[in-house]
């Protein structure tokens, strides 16, 4: 599978939840989004985080239900806007859900949702702390 917006979206959700039988850690790694901003193309942009959504981390999450204590982080490494076509610094859009965690109340994943969060990570480690602990 690619990674790009013409992936096996659903067949990268069924190895991601199938891996979870083996390992503590899985990671899934779809670059359609990031391309599609590097294409200017914000249908394609809508439309594979739809697929991610639909094909990945929904089932993901309900495969991950069924071992007991879990977590599952959603995130890109760096935003790529459809108007801009490159790389930006600004805040990326994240969700991360599973036990011991409360909802922060927001439900939209924008990047205009993320610049409003109170939880806000500067190194990648920090993020990975929190989601660990």
């Amino acid at each position: 599978a690619t990674g790009f917006f013409n992936t096996n979206f659903k067949g990268k959700g069924e190895a991601a939840a199938a891996a979870l039988e083996k390992y503590d850690v899985v990671c899934v790694h779809v670059e359609a989004t990031d391309e599609a901003g590097h294409d200017g193309d914000p249908e394609t942009k809508v439309y594979s985080l739809e697929q991610i959504d639909e094909h990945i981390v929904g089932p993901l999450h309900e495969a991950a239900k069924k071992y007991g204590d879990y977590r599952i982080l959603v995130t890109p490494d760096h935003p790529t806007p459809c108007r801009l076509k490159t790389h930006t610094h600004e805040n990326v859009p994240w969700l991360m859900c599973g036990t011991g965690l409360q909802s922060n109340g927001i439900g939209v994943y924008t990047e205009a949702e993320a610049a409003k969060s109170a939880v806000h990570f500067e190194n990648g480690f920090e993020m990975m702390e929190f989601f660990i602990n």
